[in-house]
């Protein structure tokens, strides 16, 4: 049980860090071609492809990172207003659902990406297009694994999200 406690936390700190540099990187690439463009004229051909690149890879990271701490939107309305066993049955056909719907994603992403290995970036002939394709397959894994680990750790087994605000509106 410690093992898995350590890899979930290994994990946790190697997807924030992940997600930290890349944002990093993406700041100081438009803050060079910021200075390039309009102090020396010289702007670089690249920078704006690598910070999309850059933030496909973020949304997909930080979504997991989203799953893990379950604050992904969740309008539960009508699922509050059902009678406690139904809500529990509800919550685990949702998490089945959007389990079965990554894992879809996650096929056709790696498909893609594998499409995709050997086609240059348009800017960057020395990038592959499937290294930015990667970012879905990985992404929605990583989704499902954080979805499940939020779920198992919740007291009340299911993710918590953001429907506790609706409590307060």
């Amino acid at each position: 049980m410690e093992v898995r406690r350590r890899v979930a936390r290994a994990l946790d700190r190697l997807l924030e860090g992940s997600v930290a540099a890349i944002y990093a990187a993406t700041i100081l690439v438009m803050c060079t071609q910021v200075v390039l463009r309009y102090v020396f004229n010289e702007p670089l051909p690249w920078a704006e492809e690598l910070s999309r690149y850059f933030f496909i890879w973020i949304v997909y990271l930080g979504a997991a990172i989203a799953s893990r701490r379950a604050a992904h939107l969740e309008v539960d309305y009508f699922v509050r207003h059902l009678p406690p066993q139904f809500q529990s049955r509800i919550r685990w056909l949702f998490m089945w659902v959007v389990t079965v719907f990554l894992l879809f994603i996650s096929v056709k992403g790696v498909e893609l990406a594998a499409t995709f290995m050997m086609a240059p970036s348009y800017t960057m002939e020395w990038l592959p297009q499937g290294i930015i394709y990667a970012s879905v397959p990985l992404g929605a894994v990583l989704m499902i694994v954080n979805m499940w680990r939020a779920h198992r750790g919740s007291g009340e087994r299911r993710p918590l999200g953001l429907s506790s605000l609706g409590d307060q509106m």
